[in-house]
């Protein structure tokens, strides 16, 4: 945490500024974990859901997409999601070896959800050109 009385803050200004950015950045890491958190959880009910329904109507490569991608979301949601932010902290916290680590896990994140887009496409072009089951 910033002191008031850190040695790098020479003016109040300069203090004020100093602070600003800190909370600045703790804001935004809060917003991204919020957000993100909550865009893999609601992408994660909506491919159980399409899971069901292709389910109910019997369309074997659409499940297997579906189910696909429900993995990838609950994968993001309860292993990546909290593992990411415990690094982010860390590296935030002057941790230099968890950057490292925050790097690798958020490149497999985005892999997973690039993955899921092209599911999520192969999906829509099944239906969009005829070529469903």
């Amino acid at each position: 945490m910033l002191q008031l009385h850190d040695p790098c803050c020479s003016s109040w200004r300069q203090c004020r500024k100093q602070l600003s950015r800190h909370y600045r950045k703790k804001l935004l890491v809060l917003c991204y974990e919020f957000c993100f958190h909550d865009c893999f959880f609601l992408g994660l009910v909506l491919s159980l859901t399409a899971c069901m329904v292709a389910l109910l109507a019997d369309a074997g490569c659409q499940l297997a997409v579906s189910v696909f991608i429900a993995t990838g979301f609950a994968i993001n949601v309860f292993v990546l999601t909290p593992r990411i932010n415990f690094y982010r902290d860390c590296e935030l916290d002057g941790d230099a070896s968890a950057k490292r680590m925050f790097s690798l896990l958020h490149l497999f994140s985005v892999s997973i959800f690039l993955l899921q887009i092209a599911g999520s496409l192969t999906i829509v072009g099944f239906y969009s050109f005829g070529s469903a089951e």
